[in-house]
């Protein structure tokens, strides 16, 4: 039995025992009173929080590893899932905005100055 204490930034997000963001463990992996039991879609259940202080919370880390363990087994005991569908290469689709822009451009590269400091049209694209 461990008696060493983690902080919930200790146990969730990357590089930490259980990957996911903030989100995902407040809703799907943390116990609350009135709330489901078990993590969604399986029978693991959810981790139980201690309460530090006001506002502190922990988990103790053999809870935090039978979770993951858990987690584990459930992957090994369950058949293999169907690879994800590769998205397609596309193109990069030209919307309003950048046909603006291209319009600006080139009615930018059509106008000149004349000498007498009027707008107009230069001869070379004439």
């Amino acid at each position: 039995m461990s008696t060493k204490l983690l902080r919930p930034k200790d146990i969730y997000g990357p590089g930490n025992p259980i990957p996911v963001g903030h989100t995902k463990f407040w809703q799907d992996y943390v116990r609350r009173p009135d709330g489901p039991q078990f993590i969604p879609d399986t029978k693991i259940p959810r981790l139980r929080l201690v309460s530090l202080g006001n506002r502190m919370v922990g988990a103790f880390a053999d809870e935090v590893a039978e979770l993951i363990e858990a987690l584990r087994t459930m992957r090994d005991t369950s058949p293999p899932r169907q690879p994800r569908r590769v998205a397609r290469e596309h193109t990069v689709k030209r919307g309003r905005a950048s046909a603006a822009k291209r319009a600006r451009n080139n009615k930018s590269r059509r106008s000149v100055k004349t000498p007498a400091g009027k707008a107009g049209v230069s001869d070379a694209t004439c």
